[in-house]
């Protein structure tokens, strides 16, 4: 997973969050909506933490 592109940034939004992973939109909102990412709400603008989001991808690994 790459740094989001503001070195400084603490959150992410739906998009940048798919555009940093292999995952798309809809399996980022997915795992927002069952609770297995946190997320940051104001208003209709929603955020991830970036560490949250590291730690979601983390724990997608699969052992082959």
């Amino acid at each position: 997973m790459t740094t989001p592109q503001h070195p400084t940034a603490l959150s992410v939004s739906v998009r940048d969050a798919a555009s940093l992973t292999s995952f798309s939109e809809y399996e980022i909102r997915e795992a927002l909506n069952k609770g297995e990412l946190p997320r940051i709400q104001r208003g209709r603008r929603i955020a991830i933490a970036y560490d949250d989001l590291r730690a979601w991808v983390e724990s997608q690994k699969v052992s082959a």
